[in-house]
C-alpha cells in the first residue's frame, strides 16, 4: 500500500483524481459525516421537543378545563412504568408546567451546543485526519487560538477557530451575532444556573440582532424567524421549547457554512478519501449492508448518504487507485461483509 507522500505526489500529477473525475461532480449541498450526524440530530430534537410542548398543552389544557388531580393520575397509572415515584406536587399545577416548559428550552439549548460540540470535534478530527494522510499540518498546529476565541467565559469558540481554518470570517455571517446570543444563554444555563449575566443582559436588545433578523426567511430560507427573550443581569432566562428550537435553527445554519467551505477545501480526492474511512475503518463502521464490491460501497455512500451529485460510480475505483489505498479498502471490505453475513445469519 502506497505511503501518504507516495499517494500525494500523486494526485498532484497531469493524470491526477481533480482531472480524472470530470467536471460534472456536484458538490453543492454535500454533506460530510459531521453535518449529517448534526442535521439528524436537529431533526430528532425538532419532534422531541414539540411533543413534549403537546403534551403540557394537553395537560395545561386538562387542568383548565377542572380535571382533578385524583383523576390525572388514575389515567397515568393506566401506563404502566409512566408516573414513577409519585405525582409532583399539584397545588399549583399551571406554575410546575409553566416551570417544565422552562426546563425544555433551557435542557434543549444544552442539548443544541453539545450536538455542536460533537460537530465540531467530528469535523476537525476529519481535517486532521486528511491532514495526516497528505502529509500537512493537523489543525491545532496550523490555526492557534487567538485571544478572540475566548468568550466571556474563558471557553474557546470553536466556530470562530473553524472559520478561520477555513478562510472564512465567521463574524461576516448572517446568523453570528444570534449564535453569539445563544452561546452567552447556553453559558448562563449551563455555569450560572440560568442567570442572566452581563453579557447577556447586553447581547440583546442589539441592532446586531435587530438587522441580523430582517429578513431572516429570505435571507436564509427558514420557515420561522427565531424567536428570543431579553433579560437584565441577575434575572431568571425565561426560556422555553421555542428559544431551543430557534438555536438549533441557528447553529444548523452555521454548521452548513462550516461545512460547505469544509467540502469545497476537501475536493473530490479528499471527500474520496473520508468516505472510504467512514464505510470501512471507524468504530462501528458506517456500512451496514451487503455490496458486491467495495467500490459500490463507497459509491452508495458518497451518493446516497453524502448527497454528492453526479459522481460516477467507476470513478471510485480510479479515485482510491490515485490514493494508494485500494488494497486496503477491499480487505478491510472483506473483513467487513464477511462480519455482516454472520450478524444476518445469526439473526434469523
Amino acid at each position: 500500500m502506497a505511503s501518504g507522500a507516495d499517494s500525494l505526489s500523486r494526485y498532484s500529477s497531469s493524470s491526477s483524481i481533480e482531472n480524472r473525475l470530470g467536471l460534472e461532480v456536484d458538490f453543492t449541498g454535500a454533506n460530510t459525516e459531521a453535518s449529517l450526524r448534526f442535521h439528524r440530530f436537529h431533526e430528532s430534537l425538532n419532534r422531541s421537543l414539540k411533543v413534549q410542548a403537546i403534551g403540557l398543552g394537553i395537560l395545561a389544557d386538562a387542568v383548565e378545563s377542572g380535571r382533578s388531580e385524583k383523576d390525572i393520575k388514575a389515567a397515568l397509572y393506566k401506563r404502566p412504568g409512566w408516573l414513577w415515584g409519585g405525582m409532583p406536587d399539584w397545588r399549583t399545577p399551571l406554575s410546575v408546567i409553566e416551570d417544565v416548559r422552562g426546563d425544555l428550552g433551557r435542557s434543549g439549548l444544552v442539548r443544541v451546543f453539545s450536538a455542536y460540540d460533537v460537530f465540531a470535534s467530528d469535523l476537525t478530527a476529519d481535517v486532521d485526519r486528511w491532514r495526516s494522510f497528505t502529509n500537512t499540518t493537523v489543525l491545532s498546529d496550523d490555526v492557534p487560538e487567538l485571544e478572540s476565541d475566548y468568550d466571556e467565559e474563558g471557553h474557546v469558540d470553536r466556530a470562530a477557530r473553524l472559520f478561520r481554518y477555513l478562510s472564512g470570517n465567521a463574524a461576516g455571517l448572517h446568523e453570528w451575532p444570534l449564535y453569539q446570543y445563544f452561546r452567552i444563554a447556553r453559558n448562563c444555563i449551563v455555569h450560572r444556573g440560568g442567570i442572566a449575566s452581563t453579557a447577556f443582559a447586553d447581547a440583546y436588545p442589539s441592532d446586531a440582532i435587530t438587522n441580523a433578523l430582517k429578513g431572516w426567511r429570505e435571507r436564509t430560507g427558514e420557515r420561522t424567524v427565531p424567536e428570543l427573550v431579553s433579560a437584565q443581569k441577575g434575572q431568571r432566562l425565561e426560556f422555553s421549547h421555542r428559544q431551543a428550537l430557534s438555536a438549533s435553527s441557528v447553529l444548523r445554519l452555521m454548521v452548513l457554512h462550516i461545512n460547505a467551505k469544509f467540502v469545497k477545501k476537501l475536493g473530490r480526492r479528499g471527500m474520496v478519501y473520508l468516505a472510504s474511512r467512514h464505510a470501512l475503518f471507524t468504530s462501528p463502521p458506517v456500512l451496514s449492508q451487503d455490496f458486491d464490491t467495495v467500490f459500490a460501497a463507497i459509491g452508495f455512500l458518497l451518493d446516497k448518504r453524502y448527497r454528492v451529485r453526479n459522481f460516477e460510480r467507476h470513478a471510485v475505483q480510479r479515485a482510491l487507485r490515485d490514493l494508494g489505498i485500494t488494497r486496503q479498502c477491499r480487505e478491510q471490505f472483506s473483513a467487513l461483509q464477511n462480519q455482516l453475513r454472520t450478524l444476518h445469519a445469526t439473526s434469523y
